[in-house]
């Protein structure tokens, strides 16, 4: 009919509910995330106010990497039973994805870094997460203790096959097609 209106669709009123719920997600997303965030600006802050320095982070980044986080992660696994802790087919897909990950990264990186030598630098620096701090701190800040000990599992399969993976694209990239036999002698000197 001519001159007729079209019914127009009224947008849904947000109930107070759906309201109160989107603010419930909002307030726990904040209190995980937002200590993290803290600490990341107070470190770049620091650094800019020279509250810390190159010799600082290099000393911390050690202290944390070969002692403070491997033993977090020894006794949280140690004190656990890990049949409990950790879910073994969360395990398996943690470790087809990281490598499926690295895979797609050495084939793309051999099509696009230039020179060579680079690549592994890059392929380790795209595969390797930062599971071990930011991720821990994240599972801390959600879950508690239980996070920390679930977490301490995949952290510590994870970073196993991390390490060999970066041996092997370093490897590669910086030494070329040495046989597989130096490989494997750089996988088992891991420290």
């Amino acid at each position: 009919m001519p001159g007729a209106s079209v019914p127009t669709a009224r947008p849904t009123p947000i109930s107070a509910h759906s309201m109160s719920a989107f603010l419930d997600s909002l307030a726990f997303s904040l209190s995980v995330t937002g200590p993290i965030f803290v600490v990341l600006v107070l470190g770049i802050w620091f650094r800019r106010i020279e509250l810390i320095g190159d010799v600082f982070i290099r000393d911390g980044s050690r202290l944390v990497f070969n002692v403070a986080l491997p033993m977090l992660l020894f006794l949280s696994v140690a004190k656990t039973d890990i049949r409990q802790a950790a879910s073994g087919s969360l395990v398996v897909f943690a470790i087809a994805a990281v490598i499926l990950v690295y895979l797609a990264l050495e084939w793309a990186a051999t099509r696009w870094i230039k020179p060579a030598r680079d690549r592994g630098v890059v392929v380790q620096g795209a595969f390797r997460s930062n599971l071990g701090i930011v991720g821990l701190a994240y599972c801390a800040n959600t879950y508690g203790e239980a996070g920390i000990v679930a977490a301490s599992v995949h952290i510590a399969v994870l970073t196993i096959l991390f390490n060999i993976l970066g041996v092997i694209t370093l490897r590669r990239s910086l030494l070329g097609g040495q046989g597989v036999m130096p490989m494997l002698r750089g996988v088992v000197t891991i420290p």
